[in-house]
């Protein structure tokens, strides 16, 4: 193309770059002014220039200096291996054409062509045809008024709306009703700071009702008389910031986590401790990050042994043959800077590996100082309780042993009796129960071994071995079967008895029936207290017999409720039974 007048067009460019001049070969009319640095240029343009071609990659940067400086002269921004974010800020700052390209000589041949139609072109449309050509992002522009008056084609994609739907409206409606605050003081500071560039990110209602986060860079160009308008560029950029909250909060919940967190570089030297970390060896964070950990063997805060168990760990981590991803140690001791001394469980991990290099570790610190002074207390309560279990038992089988001879003796006197014979299965029971005390002592089992069992059938036996006075008993024929340890079942039932004899007095009547999922045991002695259940359960004044039948529900996984019977008595239920 020739042109009607003479244009000189300015290419401010590393020396690397073949330059304008063969681009225009054979129009004589342009003239191309080739300077390597924004500071030649800023000198070159006292002479009028009608055109600016700038690279992005000059040295030291710059552009957007220069560009500033030739505000009214057209601009052509040209990159190679450019991005959406560059392209927005040339945009935002004012470029009138963004040049993206893979290699010199393509890129002097397309900005040249920009060049050309930049010169040719007149009046907002074209510009505006311009914008949207060289963008994927939304640019709109706004009047005085704070109303669309243009928005590029690409709204329609990004978030749903035909640009005619939006064009005269104001947007701000679409505006998160959180978020419009803050762009109405973006607007507010767009129009007062003509020269300022502006940044916001809020959330728009897109055409289907949802929200998309966008950002948007904007600048006041009302001067300008090709736009007379605020000119905004927005993004969507609601994955991003979905990702940015995301790892907010995951260090949010790092930082307050109740576990001492820290990493070590492949030196051993602290990059990171939190705040836990930082209580847990009494040391401000700040002064722990850069010095290497085996100070803290030095100081007395951690054994000396932590060392070869750290080496021995990484070296195990690091090893091919092995997928352990964790080393863990329990209970290490760390002493604070008070002389404190608490128990950590520590797990040990691997940094992500640099080109298959080992990196680092992160390691957390767990507290189980009170878990183990509880064991430990609970262990010496259970060689107490086992030998409190073994003398009694020796107590209780000298005297039952000395019973069972002088029985043994009067029934080869007297013969078969039913006083005797009730007497001999007291003492059977009683050996039994001995027996049973002596197994949960040792071995901590509520439970033997579950056999099916008649439940009628195990509280008549029960009744036999129970001192019931006047008492009666009424016990259903079918009150069904179950999964059970007979003797602990048997247990459950006797020390329900003597509970309603004790409670109801001595001519109480106890009725044992079936529930759909279960049975119940009830009497029509004095009920419960007038404050609940309460005054019955473990541990209140019923004493330790109903702890006992709660103990032996729970362990067969039954639940238990108290509440009155129709009698106005007692009534104990037993549900999730699985009777048949």
């Amino acid at each position: 193309m020739t042109r009607t007048r003479e244009t000189t067009v300015l290419l401010v460019s590393p020396p690397s770059w073949p330059g304008l001049v063969t681009a225009f070969d054979g129009d004589p009319s342009v003239t191309v002014s080739d300077v390597d640095s924004v500071e030649a240029a800023l000198t070159t343009h006292g002479d009028v220039v009608d055109c600016v071609v700038c690279t992005a990659d000059l040295p030291g940067g710059g552009w957007q200096d220069l560009l500033a400086s030739v505000e009214e002269t057209p601009f052509v921004l040209v990159a190679l291996d450019g991005s959406e974010g560059l392209a927005a800020d040339a945009v935002a700052a004012g470029a009138d054409r963004y040049v993206p390209a893979d290699d010199p000589e393509t890129a002097s041949a397309e900005a040249a062509s920009a060049v050309d139609a930049l010169l040719d072109a007149t009046g907002p449309a074209g510009h505006h045809e311009k914008l949207v050509e060289y963008s994927t992002d939304v640019i709109a522009t706004y009047d005085r008024d704070g109303r669309l008056s243009y928005v590029s084609e690409s709204v329609a994609d990004t978030l749903g709306y035909e640009p005619e739907e939006m064009l005269g409206a104001n947007p701000l409606e679409k505006v998160h009703p959180d978020d419009r605050g803050r762009i109405v003081d973006f607007f507010g500071r767009l129009q007062e700071q003509p020269n300022e560039t502006r940044r916001a990110t809020y959330r728009f209602e897109t055409a289907d009702g949802s929200y998309r986060t966008l950002e948007s860079i904007g600048r006041n160009r009302f001067d300008d008389p090709a736009l007379e308008a605020i000119v905004i560029n927005s993004r969507d950029v609601t994955e991003r910031e979905e990702r940015k909250a995301e790892l907010e909060l995951r260090e949010s919940i790092i930082e307050v986590a109740p576990i001492g967190l820290h990493v070590l570089d492949e030196e051993g030297v602290f990059l990171w401790v939190n705040d836990a970390f930082a209580d847990v060896v009494g040391r401000d964070a700040e002064a722990i990050v850069g010095t290497e950990y085996l100070r803290l063997v030095e100081e007395g805060t951690i054994p000396p042994d932590i060392g070869p168990w750290y080496d021995e760990s990484v070296r195990r981590l690091l090893s091919s043959k092995t997928d352990v991803e964790t080393a863990r140690r329990d209970a290490v001791p760390v002493t604070d800077a008070d002389g404190e001394t608490r128990l950590f469980d520590v797990h040990l991990s691997l940094l992500p590996l640099d080109d298959g290099e080992f990196a680092g570790t992160v390691a957390a610190f767990r507290e189980v100082t009170e878990r183990k002074e509880y064991e430990a207390e609970l262990e010496r309560r259970n060689e107490r309780l086992t030998e409190f279990a073994s003398v009694l038992s020796h107590d209780l089988r000298n005297p039952l042993s000395v019973a069972t001879g002088r029985l043994e003796l009067a029934q080869d006197r007297l013969g078969t009796d039913s006083d005797l014979t009730a007497a001999q299965t007291a003492l059977d029971r009683i050996d039994a129960l001995v027996e049973n005390m002596l197994t949960l002592a040792r071995e901590g089992r509520v439970l033997g071994e579950l056999t099916e069992v008649d439940l009628s059938q195990v509280a008549r036996a029960a009744w036999l071995t129970t001192e019931t006075r006047a008492a009666t008993v009424e016990i259903a024929p079918e009150v069904g079967t179950t999964e059970a340890d007979e003797t602990r079942l048997r247990q459950l039932f006797e020390n329900l008895y003597r509970n309603s004899v004790e409670h109801g007095g001595t001519d109480v009547t106890v009725t044992v029936g079936s529930l759909p999922d279960g049975f119940y045991v009830a009497d029509d002695g004095s009920g419960i207290p007038d404050d609940g259940e309460g005054d019955l359960l473990p541990g209140e004044d019923g004493g330790f017999g109903l702890g006992i039948v709660r103990a032996i529900a729970t362990a067969h996984g039954w639940d238990m409720d108290v509440t009155a019977s129709e009698a106005e008595g007692a009534r104990f239920e037993f549900t999730g039974v699985g009777s048949e």
